[in-house]
């Protein structure tokens, strides 16, 4: 009979299996202790509360936000003003602006405390609504929808019924009602470009550099560097922030309006495309969609449309639209169609076609080329429009070469200063160019 022999005791396997029994046993007291409190503890047991209040408690005290804001040392000498006798009354300017005024709010209570305010101007009365960063905005209109432009064209000015007046057909209604005159306002095209003197008469050459949007550094550098003589083009969904950006600097902005090509390639086309087959009205639509920023813009530009242009009755539903909203178009250089031409003299639109697209051929030689063919047309004809892109070479090129054209009695121009029509077909390749082609085929 066989001796039967146990297995030698281990410590390392004692170890683990007592701290797997003590996981067991303190995993188990501390999960019933969390039970237990979730099941019956308060939660606002549960941590420090502190309550603030954003409005007073007490409905019958005045609001104060003005009176928070004015300083200790803006207060000084209105107080030493009240001690003396005197008007206790300071410099307008001690009181900060809030951006926002509403007419209709009754004068806070007295908080004891001396407020410094501007002296009021003569009563007249006043349509119903709020000044918010120096814009009026009526009631049943939004700041964002003035700002755009989307609002009612002619801007009225109420002013109060002047004493004294002999003439009924001026009187209002009622004592009460305001007198609202219509003031004409200047189109975005007109108020957006950008101002421009050539008293010599000297030949002219601008330059519209589109593609800014895509990427902020690119685009940043655009606005920056270039001079504010460049007219600059925007992508549809670029940054507002960009285009104040440029407006500030002093160039120009337009708009790039995609439309339908031929061949697209790879690339995606935008959601607002306007398409060759579409509706006028749906084409328009998307039109809008697209110009609903569009109070910073001189004008809008193409981007591509070759077959949007050729479609039957495609433009003139667009040319009208942007007639109707005062803005200017620009042909590209890089699109050869005149039908553009056509719809554009049929709608009265504002309307230059560019000669040159100057780096078609992203090269420097090809550059260079381009813009001496500008200079050319400027020469002969006394005013050229070329168009390019945002690209780092294109724009090194450009700094250097707009250095150069005062000595050449050329002057730089914003687009807006360009005529309506440019002699030069954008399909007609330039002598330099056909001669460098057919370098090149050699």
């Amino acid at each position: 009979m066989a001796n039967s022999k146990g297995r030698a005791p281990s410590p390392v396997r004692a170890g683990f299996f007592h701290g797997f029994l003590s996981l067991v046993v303190f995993g188990g007291v501390f999960g019933l202790a969390g039970v237990g409190i979730q099941l019956m503890g308060d939660p606002a047991e549960a941590g420090p509360v502190e309550i603030v209040a954003l409005f007073e408690r007490d409905p019958t005290a005045a609001r104060s936000v003005r009176d928070k804001l004015v300083t200790e040392p803006q207060l000084a000498p209105a107080i030493e003003l009240a001690q003396s006798g005197g008007p206790a009354q300071a410099p307008a300017q001690t009181v900060p602006n809030l951006g926002v005024s509403d007419p209709g709010s009754p004068a806070p209570a007295p908080t004891g405390r001396v407020q410094t305010v501007a002296a009021a101007a003569p009563e007249t009365a006043r349509p119903q609504g709020l000044t918010i960063n120096g814009v009026f905005v009526p009631i049943g209109k939004s700041y964002r929808q003035i700002e755009e432009g989307s609002g009612p064209s002619p801007v009225t000015q109420v002013s109060a019924p002047a004493t004294g007046s002999t003439s009924a057909s001026a009187a209002p209604a009622s004592p009460d009602a305001p007198v609202v005159s219509s003031v004409s306002v200047s189109s975005p095209a007109e108020r957006n470009s950008r101002p421009f003197d050539n008293p010599e008469g000297k030949p002219v050459v601008a330059l519209i550099i589109g593609g800014l949007g895509t990427s902020t550094k690119q685009s940043i550098a655009a606005i920056d560097d270039l001079p504010p003589e460049v007219t600059l083009s925007f992508i549809a969904d670029a940054s507002s922030r960009l285009i104040r950006r440029a407006r500030e600097k002093g160039h120009e902005v337009l708009l790039e309006v995609p439309m339908e090509p031929y061949e697209r390639g790879r690339a995606i086309p935008h959601s607002q495309t306007l398409l060759a087959a579409g509706s006028a009205e749906d084409n328009k639509s998307r039109l809008d969609a697209l110009l609903r920023g569009g109070s910073e813009f001189y004008g809008v530009i193409n981007h591509h449309g070759e077959k949007f242009a050729d479609a039957d009755g495609a433009l003139p539903p667009i040319f009208e639209r942007l007639h109707q909203r005062g803005l200017a178009f620009f042909r590209h250089g890089a699109t050869p169609s005149k039908s553009f031409d056509a719809a554009a003299a049929e709608e009265e639109v504002v309307y230059a076609a560019a000669s040159e697209n100057i780096d078609t051929q992203v090269s420097a030689e090809a550059i260079e080329r381009r813009l001496q063919a500008l200079e050319s047309t400027a020469l002969t004809e006394g005013a050229a429009l070329g168009t390019g892109f945002a690209y780092p070479l294109t724009m090194d090129i450009i700094i250097a070469w707009t250095r150069r054209l005062e000595a050449k009695g050329i002057l730089l121009a914003p687009a807006s200063a360009v005529p309506p029509v440019t002699s030069q077909p954008a399909f007609q390749t330039s002598q330099l160019e056909r001669t460098a082609t057919s370098d090149v085929a050699r």
